[in-house]
């Protein structure tokens, strides 16, 4: 598949998958289930059967993964359980005491039969509308779980520009300059090949979404709760209130766990123009006047950038929802339930739209219908990202899964991964050659993640080069969470220590 080294079970790998707390799995998308009090187990026997190590499989819908347990007994005379599932980094991970219900053991949301032999566990996790079989043996190992051997190539910029403040913001470029905003509210035009600045236009708010573009005209939506159009040289044309400047941001943080880092970017087609709200709404507007001809009303915020096909405007909400409108009237002509949080926005392949949810699910609905043409697990973990098309094959990243994927567009099969080492919420930039992602990291949360830049070959997975970021004081994420751009030879992306690069593919 790649070239990989095996993890070893102690050591630097002990220090990058580390134990998680209930936390991690409430972020990756667990839920649990109220029913009645099971009663803690007390004054367990040392020789209690259920101690120690146990290892298996965990299955769901035909996929599968290595999962391990861990059972201790506490000065009480108590059980502790532990869970391990390193496919999704997950090692360890204290899931508190263990109960005892309707004969069953219930440790978190797990629930554990052990049978006569006291060899064998199985049971299940109950999981957003599926459930997660478990099967493990006690003494059993885990299978070898590998790591993408890291190419040792690390590139300098060809050039970089200090912005002053994070930059969320994916660029785009558009003949000769390149343009990206920042956290500051600023939107910069920089010469794609020197990094030297054209112009700055400043909005009131923070700038997170990627620019469009049409013919004369560049329109930058802002956490000031407007869209702004601007023309070649940075001047105001229109602005339109989209009411969201009343919703505030929460960004990625140790106690904060909303994640809330995209924003819609405004959708060009049939000379409508399309783009989501934090109002919890989704606009149409004339683009050369930037005037409203409909809006339709989510159950939270759109963040999700729509696509428009068949007639249908196709967007992604924070209600766990994927919606289909009428492209000229907004009227709903369907809706689709995820399960959970809809940031990820959609690709078109086909008559599908493929799309990520919280509820560690990446989806292909018809665009006619809603229905599922197939669906890919991600095993507890996020699908922030949006997927690229090309030659048939999707490119799409993870959050906690730390992965980049290639999938093939019509069953979602899987072609190869690549383990990126932190979240990949961003889209990737794809050539005929490779594929470019960002990588946040994060400290002081419950698993290693490690920000940085990636480049990998297209067909192979295999790691091209890497650039690493190194945390910085105080702040939770490092590393890159914009999408990059490739044009001229180099690849631009933006950082959240504040600097834009220009790095040669």
């Amino acid at each position: 598949m790649l070239a990989t080294i095996q993890k070893s079970p102690g050591g630097i790998q002990d220090a990058r998958r580390t134990a998680l707390s209930v936390f991690v799995f409430t972020c990756a998308g667990a839920i649990a289930s109220e029913i009645a009090a099971p009663v803690p187990l007390t004054n367990v026997p040392p020789d209690h059967p259920l101690i120690g190590d146990w290892a298996g499989q965990a299955t769901s819908e035909g996929a599968s993964a290595g999962v391990a347990f861990r059972f201790e007994r506490q000065d009480d005379g108590g059980l502790v359980a532990f869970f391990s599932l390193p496919q999704t980094n997950i090692v360890n991970a204290k899931l508190g005491p263990v109960k005892l219900e309707d004969g069953a053991f219930r440790f978190y949301d797990f629930r554990m039969n052990l049978d006569p032999s006291g060899t064998r566990l199985t049971g299940y996790l109950p999981f957003y509308a599926r459930r997660l079989e478990m099967e493990a043996t006690k003494g059993a190992k885990l299978p070898v779980i590998l790591e993408t051997q890291p190419s040792g190539k690390e590139p300098s910029p060809a050039w970089t520009f200090s912005a002053g403040a994070p930059l969320w913001s994916s660029p785009a470029v558009r003949g000769d300059r390149v343009y990206f905003g920042s956290h500051d509210g600023k939107f910069h035009a920089l010469d794609a090949r020197s990094g030297k600045p054209a112009w700055t236009f400043e909005a009131r708010g923070a700038i997170v979404a990627r620019p469009t573009f049409d013919a004369t005209g560049i329109y930058v939506p802002s956490d000031d709760g407007h869209l702004y159009k601007l023309d070649r040289e940075g001047r105001q044309v229109w602005h339109f209130d989209l009411q969201g400047a009343g919703v505030a941001r929460e960004l990625p943080g140790v106690r904060k766990y909303a994640y809330d880092y995209f924003a819609s970017s405004a959708t060009l087609a049939d000379d409508s123009l399309y783009i989501g709200s934090a109002d919890g709404h989704l606009y149409a507007l004339d683009p050369q006047t930037g005037t409203q001809r409909w809006r339709f009303r989510t159950g939270d915020i759109v963040r999700s950038t729509p696509v428009v096909s068949h007639g249908s405007v196709l967007f992604g909400s924070r209600d766990g929802l994927v919606y289909a409108l009428d492209a000229g009237t907004g009227a709903l002509r369907w809706k689709r339930a995820t399960g959970d949080v809809v940031n990820s926005s959609p690709t078109l392949v086909g008559h599908s739209v493929v799309v990520g949810s919280r509820s560690t699910d990446l989806y292909a609905l018809d665009v006619e219908t809603g229905a599922a043409r197939w669906k890919y697990f991600y095993w507890m973990s996020w699908v922030e990202s949006s997927a690229v098309l090309r030659e048939r094959t999707l490119y799409i990243g993870s959050s906690d899964y730390q992965r980049l994927y290639a999938l093939d567009a019509q069953s979602g099969r899987e072609l190869w991964w690549y383990d990126t080492a932190g979240s990949s919420w961003s889209t990737p930039a794809v050539t005929a050659d490779a594929v470019y992602i960002g990588v946040v990291g994060t400290t002081g949360y419950s698993m290693d993640h490690r920000g940085g830049f990636r480049a990998v070959e297209r067909k192979s997975g295999r790691e091209k080069w890497r650039m690493t970021f190194k945390p910085a004081e105080g702040q939770f994420t490092h590393g890159v969470a914009s999408s990059p751009a490739v044009a001229h030879g180099l690849v631009f992306f933006g950082g959240l220590d504040g600097t834009f690069y220009a790095v040669a593919q």
